[in-house]
């Protein structure tokens, strides 16, 4: 049988794994024998680089390395430009980074791999998502399935602690991105309770934070600011990186900086880092009480830390000691730590990747572990633009709210705003904010007609709006006007920004590109 993969798609690093002969998951070691690999893309002439080469190079040549694209899959305007001009959209760029894990794959298993599971936050929405999916597909990979990281985390775990139903946190703190995810798990069964987020939060910008104290340091002792210019930039970030890993193990580090021929030694506490990102961590930990409120609301019961059975910390940034001293402060519980933070989540996807092929799969008793029954939320609300009678504001109408379970359908009324009128305009929206203009537009920008309404007075007709969404992704919705019973059908189903023209073109260049 085929090997299939879970491939964990990260800001700053990815990683990969597989099921093997015995059923047991493994870890994937990339060509250069690590069990990650950074996301970083770095474009020449002749071929493109990926991986540490690649994150290397990004001092030398700043402008030709694109660093954390998965930020920018949420941007659908967002392109990186190298030096000569090339212009490469955020799925051509994840993809190279896929094809670089596919290579290294099939050189370690030793054949073809053609079929993956790929993770992405749970905060995602549906265009991310897409985008992901799309990814995947550019870089030669049929994709079997696009699955929440928390999820896959929670699978992982789930292979050592089967038993009892538990009530599982994870806080999945990365390189970019943070999610925490309230569950319900046993051995066979994840039925997730509720997702919350950020996706502008993690590792990248704790290295940030401390780029602006030693660029303000290098102020205060030449007057010059050494960030405007790129590679000195790039060269005091990897400092940043160097120092917070440092700071995980020890409690002070030192830095050697220069710049413009200047020089800048610094000693740096453990202490002084933690004073610089805890408010962005605090963050993180209020969305942690939300999430746990939001928990308590949909189970119909007030929750207390003390139901929470288990709490997983999920992502290298969580090694930070603040981020596991933070959340068990709040919570008055020791996270787990017997899982690797950095690979827990390929190894569920590779366990989901080889229950979608038929694929037999073991504990680390070497018993078999049945097909797992997921059962997801929706990340995101999702509604229609409507407009206040009133006001005439524009307005984002939920009608699926946010950790509604999968699969979810839900109905609303609506009418005319005024008389005669014989057509109304439909426009998707994804989130939660009232403004449309802070929410996302899903499937046609220009919305759907529902036409050939009676003329009669405003605030008459009854157009019903109901709107299911299912456990592939896809968005159906049905207007309907009670009175003459004139419907319109829409079908939402994995839209992606790319046309089918433009897919087929990046796929060619990218299947004759060499990465290295």
């Amino acid at each position: 049988m085929a090997k299939v993969i879970g491939i964990d798609l990260g800001t700053t690093h990815s990683a990969m794994a597989v099921v093997d002969e015995t059923g047991r998951p493994k870890i994937i070691m990339n060509s250069e024998g690590n069990s990650t690999t950074p996301s970083v893309v770095l474009f020449r002439d002749e071929e493109v680089v990926v991986g540490g080469r690649a994150k290397r190079a990004a001092i030398a040549e700043p402008y030709n390395v694109a660093l954390a694209t998965k930020r920018h899959m949420c941007k659908p305007e967002w392109e990186f430009t190298d030096d000569k001009e090339r212009t490469h959209r955020p799925e051509g760029v994840s993809a190279l980074i896929l094809k670089k894990l596919k290579q290294d794959a099939e050189k370690q298993l030793g054949e073809e791999i053609n079929e993956a599971v790929i993770t992405v936050p749970a905060y995602f929405q549906d265009m991310e998502r897409n985008r992901t999916k799309t990814a995947g597909e550019l870089a030669g990979l049929k994709v079997l399935r696009i699955i929440n990281e928390p999820t896959a985390a929670a699978i992982a775990y789930g292979l050592e602690n089967l038993g009892q139903e538990k009530l599982v946190m994870v806080y999945d703190l990365g390189g970019g991105t943070f999610d925490i995810t309230f569950m319900k798990v046993t051995g066979q069964k994840i039925r997730v309770i509720t997702s919350d987020g950020d996706k502008f939060l993690g590792g990248v910008d704790f290295d940030a934070a401390l780029v602006e104290y030693f660029s303000d340091q290098f102020k205060e002792k030449h007057g010059t600011d050494p960030t405007k210019d790129l590679r000195t930039y790039q060269d005091f970030y990897s400092r940043a990186e160097e120092a917070k890993i440092d700071l995980s193990a020890d409690t002070v580090t030192y830095v050697s900086l220069s710049a413009f021929g200047k020089t800048l030694d610094i000693e740096l506490e453990r202490d002084q880092f933690e004073d610089l990102i805890r408010p962005r961590l605090q963050n993180s930990i209020d969305l942690v009480q939300e999430a746990l409120d939001a928990a308590s609301e949909k189970l119909g019961k007030q929750m207390g830390w003390n139901d929470v059975d288990n709490i997983l910390l999920v992502g290298g940034s969580t090694r930070i000691p603040l981020v596991q001293k933070m959340v068990e402060e709040l919570t008055g519980k020791t996270p787990d730590v017997g899982v690797n933070p950095d690979e827990v989540v390929a190894i569920g996807a590779s366990v989901v990747a080889a229950h979608g092929v038929g694929k037999q799969v073991v504990d680390a008793n070497l018993d078999t572990v049945p097909s797992l029954e997921i059962g997801d939320v929706t990340p995101h609300s999702l509604g229609i633009c409507i407009t206040d009678s009133e006001t005439g504001k524009d307005l984002n109408s939920i009608i699926i709210k946010k950790n509604h379970k999968i699969p979810a359908q839900e109905s609303r009324p609506y009418t005319t705003r005024f008389d005669n009128q014989t057509s109304v305009w439909i426009i998707v929206l994804q989130g939660e904010d009232d403004d449309p203009e802070y929410c996302t537009i899903i499937g046609d920008k220009d919305g759907y007609v529902l036409s050939d309404i009676p003329p009669m007075p405003k605030g008459v007709p009854e157009i019903r709006t109901t709107m299911t969404y299912d456990k592939e992704n896809m968005i159906h919705i049905t207007a309907e006007e009670l009175s003459t019973g004139k419907k319109l059908d829409i079908v939402i189903n994995n839209p992606s920004l790319l046309t089918e023209k433009q897919q087929e073109s990046i796929a060619k260049e990218i299947a004759g590109m060499t990465v290295k």
